[in-house]
This record gives C-alpha cells, sequence and structure tokens, in this order.
C-alpha cells in the first residue's frame, strides 16, 4: 500500500507506492499534520478504488465466454462498492466494504494455473490483508 513520508520542515508528505502498481512516488505540499493525512487517506482510497476497478475488468474480460451466474453477481456487487463508497465516504468505510467483499473476489479470482494468478496473489491478497491490518490499528 501506500507509504507516506512526512518532512516538517519543508511541509512536504511523500507517497511511495507499490512496486507493482507501475506507478511514481508524489511529493506533496501541507500546511497541518490533519492535512496531510487526509491527503494520504485520500490517496489510499483512490489507489483501493484503482487496483479493484482494473482487477474487476480483467476479469471480467476473462470470464465473459464462460461466466455463472455467482461471478456475474461479486462482479455487480463489487462495482457497486466502487462506484458508492470510495469517494464520499472515509477509508476506515472503504476499507470495511471491500473486506466485505473477500467472498466475491474469491469467487471471480484467477485459479493457480492462471497466468494472472501471480498478479493475485502479490497484489489483491495484500491488498485484502492490508485492510485487516488497517482496520485492526484504527
Amino acid at each position: 500500500m501506500i507509504n507516506a513520508t512526512i518532512d516538517r520542515s519543508r511541509g512536504e508528505v511523500v507517497l511511495k507506492y507499490p512496486a507493482l502498481c507501475h506507478r511514481k512516488d508524489e511529493v506533496v505540499r501541507f500546511y497541518s499534520n490533519q492535512q496531510a493525512v487526509n491527503i494520504w487517506s485520500i490517496r489510499q482510497r483512490v489507489f483501493i478504488k484503482d487496483v479493484l476497478a482494473k482487477f474487476m475488468k480483467q476479469r471480467q474480460y476473462a470470464l465473459s465466454l464462460h461466466m455463472t451466474s455467482r461471478q456475474d453477481c461479486a462482479l455487480r456487487r463489487i462495482d457497486y462498492v466502487l462506484r458508492n463508497y470510495y469517494e464520499k465516504d472515509s477509508l476506515k468505510i472503504l476499507v470495511k466494504k471491500v473486506l466485505m467483499l473477500e467472498s466475491d473476489i474469491i469467487e471471480i479470482a484467477p485459479g493457480p494455473k492462471s497466468r494472472f494468478y501471480e498478479h493475485y496473489v502479490s497484489v489483491i491478497v495484500c491488498l485484502f490483508n492490508w485492510c485487516k491490518w488497517y482496520l485492526n490499528q484504527f
């Protein structure tokens, strides 16, 4: 997930993204500690949404020829959460909603022989582990 380093003397927060997401690190100016936390929270919500949206699109494409009704329902629930909770609610609420999608994510997950399985394990499973950690911390 996104690591934030606050440099109070310069009034900057450095946001470092995971290597697998292929995003450039950011340096954002802030004027208060609360603003720095808000910046991190907003970027974290956008990151979660982007990762899950890309995963969902890839799985829609991969399952398009032989999708079951359960998989279709799972994709619709994931889409609903991403559209309705990422922008207007807090990071904690989004994390709770994402954790509620765990069975849906498992329903559409690629099989162990799929070329996308490594991405699933290294990105999506790590995202869920971080969400569980975040909920336990805050």
